[in-house]
């Protein structure tokens, strides 16, 4: 079992019941809980894929599922964000965009010569002569793109539609969203709360910095959290990531189903007549040289590891941050 920081309250794992998965040829061991690429990273772990062009090594940057480094073929489908994917026992995950291994890609050679390789180069110098471009961008094109489709794969287990109709809809379940939420319902009115994570909270349920006085941020996440869930005329769709929104206010959304779930995976369809927009915002990466390598993470990313899974993000960590919640991830390391 892999050792885990001391026990927060702000734990959404149970450490004391295990999962295995099945990566590369090798069985690694983590808790319920935890998500595919936190299970990896918790047993060192360190590079999750390559990039398409170059073939860099790419490492964990994100658990929100806002870059492409951690997506992997699970379960035969391939280009699942393993960031954002709860493992469970016997799954089975692999690597993609790799020639040999993650740490000894034989295409790798292709990073030294990035120099020689700016972005459209081959429209540049294989167009000319006329008859050499078909035979150029066949192999371009085998090079380009991520994950390969079986198309005789089966997929077990339920997946479903649904299409319901609300008075207000609301995208976000952080504190701004169910705060909304809350407020609309007191309206009387049929609210439907969507929700890209398994559980409520936002940026709040993690952190334990001061709300006010005497309550952390932590603890009014799980306050608003109660009252949602308390209130009849909020209907509450978790681990729901918003696809798109459409004219005359309809928004379509895919939803994960869990154990005690019906279904694998869920198309929504929602009609509603007021929309509201509470997704809260995404960190912006600094641009430097070598950004994109694995053991640079944003702050956010490095704070949830521990607060959330219980993963030591490093020993040996350098901020560079220009914000409060920077500060606060550095001051929570001390």
């Amino acid at each position: 079992m892999i050792s885990r920081i001391k026990p927060l309250p702000t734990w959404r794992i149970r450490p004391d019941n295990s999962v295995t998965i099945h990566f590369e040829k090798r069985r690694f061991q983590g808790v319920v809980g935890d998500t595919v690429a936190g299970l990896l990273y918790a047993n060192g772990i360190r590079i999750f894929s390559r990039s398409p062009k170059y073939h860099r090594p790419r490492g964990l940057y994100s658990l929100d599922g806002e870059c492409s480094n951690s997506m992997m073929t699970i379960d035969d489908i391939p280009n699942v964000v393993a960031e954002n994917t709860i493992a469970v026992n016997g799954m089975r995950v692999r690597a993609q965009n790799v020639v040999g291994s993650l740490n000894f890609d034989l295409m790798s050679f292709l990073d030294a010569m990035s120099w020689a390789m700016p972005a459209g180069f081959y429209y540049r110098m294989f167009h000319k002569p006329e008859k050499l471009w078909p035979l150029v961008i066949k192999q371009i094109r085998k090079m380009a793109g991520l994950g390969k489709i079986n198309p005789d794969d089966k997929f077990p287990g339920r997946f479903d539609e649904l299409y319901p109709n609300a008075d207000v809809c609301v995208i976000g379940g952080g504190p701004a969203g169910m705060s909304a939420a809350l407020a609309a319902a007191q309206q009387n009115l049929r609210v439907i709360l969507l929700e890209r994570r398994p559980w409520l909270g936002g940026c709040f349920e993690y952190r334990p910095a001061p709300y006010f006085p005497g309550r952390k941020l932590y603890e009014r996440a799980r306050e608003l959290t109660r009252e949602v869930n308390l209130n009849g005329a909020i209907r509450i769709f978790r681990h729901t990531a918003v696809v798109g929104t459409y004219p005359g206010n309809r928004v379509t959304a895919f939803q994960r189903g869990g154990a005690e779930d019906g279904f694998k995976e869920r198309y929504v369809d929602i009609r509603t007549q007021s929309l509201v927009v509470a997704t809260g915002c995404m960190e912006r990466p600094l641009i430097f040289e070598n950004n994109e390598r694995p053991g640079v993470m944003q702050v956010a990313c490095a704070h949830r590891l521990a607060r959330t899974w219980g993963i030591l993000p490093g020993k040996r960590i350098v901020f560079s941050i220009g914000h409060d919640l920077g500060i606060e991830a550095a001051l929570s390391t001390s």
